[in-house]
């Protein structure tokens, strides 16, 4: 399959949908303490780009630094956007939000230090759903699903509507091979909020792992509608359609997510996947042939192929 900016056949991962989430708020009412872990942090911080800048000592100043490291979040600069956090912070300690982002942030590179930032959090606001979502993703960024999804289940006590629970739900629940649980999820979190392309790939991605085709293929429909140039939700309708022999469907799906050689090698990998083996070979010599894809890859998929048509393979 293509390679995209996310993986075909792959829910939203905890590092993609981080992203999208929104994060804890500020709780005058809660008197933060500075624990040692994020006292270091912010000292590294400090080596390295200097003291922030002398903020101004108003809500104001608090939001417009939160609302720049967001931008630069948003644009994948995370060194900068983690400089905008930290003088958030400075410009108000007693708030909750700047030090939720750094954990945030910490997953996209050391899962096993933001769960610790994530632990420190939850310790000081245990009853805060979005700290517990975040420590969740932290846990299973670590590979520790099941406590991942006693966190996740504990978050949804706290706030039953919590969009950013539910799909996270999901995807954990994906992982652990519990397809039935991540869709009601989805399904749930679709119900709770902006319906987004991401949960609805998430809960195509869903279906297809429960065989659930037509499902899949109305799922991917919807999420392409709502971001028609995002080739991920192409190239997930194509197999889709690919798996059900829905070909002419699935080829003018995959060609809408890259080339000519590309849509013949993902048309080709659906064919290996449903078990028509001369069709896939067929198709993989065909974009061998187009010289517009990656020829080391379809010579890998010809060689599955092969393998799979060999006496010894059978």
């Amino acid at each position: 399959m293509t390679a995209t900016k996310r993986r075909t056949l792959c829910y939203g991962t905890a590092l993609s949908l981080v992203g999208a989430l929104g994060c804890a708020g500020s709780n005058p009412m809660v008197e933060i303490r500075r624990t040692e872990t994020f006292e270091k942090a912010l000292a590294r911080q400090h080596a390295l780009y200097g003291p922030p800048a002398q903020p101004e000592n108003s809500i104001a100043s608090l939001a417009d630094h939160l609302t720049t490291g967001d931008i630069h979040r948003a644009q994948g600069l995370h060194d900068k956007a983690h400089m905008a956090y930290v003088r958030a912070h400075f410009s108000d300690r007693e708030s909750m939000a700047p030090l939720t982002r750094i954990a945030y942030l910490a997953l996209r590179e050391d899962p096993e230090r933001a769960r610790v930032l994530f632990e420190e959090l939850v310790a000081e606001a245990p009853d805060a759903a979005e700290l517990q979502v975040g420590l969740g993703y932290a846990l299973a960024a670590s590979g520790k699903l099941e406590a991942a999804r006693v966190r996740l289940q504990h978050a949804l006590e706290l706030n039953p509507a919590s969009q950013a629970a539910l799909v996270a739900l999901g995807v954990v629940s994906d992982r652990m091979g519990d397809p039935g649980t991540a869709t009601q999820a989805y399904e749930r979190a679709l119900a709770a909020g902006h319906e987004s392309a991401e949960i609805l790939n998430n809960l195509g991605v869903s279906h297809l792992l429960a065989r659930r085709l037509e499902d899949a293929v109305r799922a991917f429909e919807r999420a392409r509608a709502s971001e028609p140039r995002d080739p991920v939700l192409s190239n997930n309708l194509g197999l889709a359609l690919g798996l059900l022999g829905r070909d002419v469907e699935a080829m003018k799906a995959f060609q809408r997510a890259g080339s000519e050689g590309d849509a013949l090698n993902n048309l080709g990998l659906a064919h290996y996947l449903r078990g028509d083996l001369s069709g896939a070979r067929a198709l993989f010599e065909r974009a061998l042939l187009s010289n517009e894809t990656d020829e080391m890859r379809v010579l890998r998929n010809l060689e599955r192929v092969e393998q799979a048509l060999s006496p010894a393979g059978a």
